[in-house]
């Protein structure tokens, strides 16, 4: 009954296709000496998401998170609120 053409019995992570998407987090963070204001978001220094970084420093501001100390010494609930973001972003108008 198993079939290359059949989802049945393929694997549920990477539904029979050997390969899985993933966020390798040490690419994107690789100097956790770094801190958010100098950059520690390796992705948002590039031309394409700059903006990423100005509105991390503003939307850091204003709910207080610091921009002058290295990743590594961050909180574990302060890297996910840089990593996930907040529920209500970008709902101000």
């Amino acid at each position: 009954m198993f079939s290359f053409n059949s989802p049945l019995g393929a694997c549920e992570t990477c539904r029979g296709f050997g390969r899985t998407m993933g966020i390798d987090y040490g690419l994107v963070v690789p100097d956790e000496s770094k801190t958010l204001g100098e950059g520690a978001i390796r992705p948002w220094l590039s031309k394409s998401y700059r903006q990423c970084q100005r509105d991390l420093v503003r939307y850091a501001r204003r709910s207080g998170v610091p921009l002058d100390v290295p990743w590594r010494d961050l909180d574990d609930a302060t890297r996910e609120w840089v990593l996930e973001g907040e529920a209500d972003f970008g709902s101000e108008t």
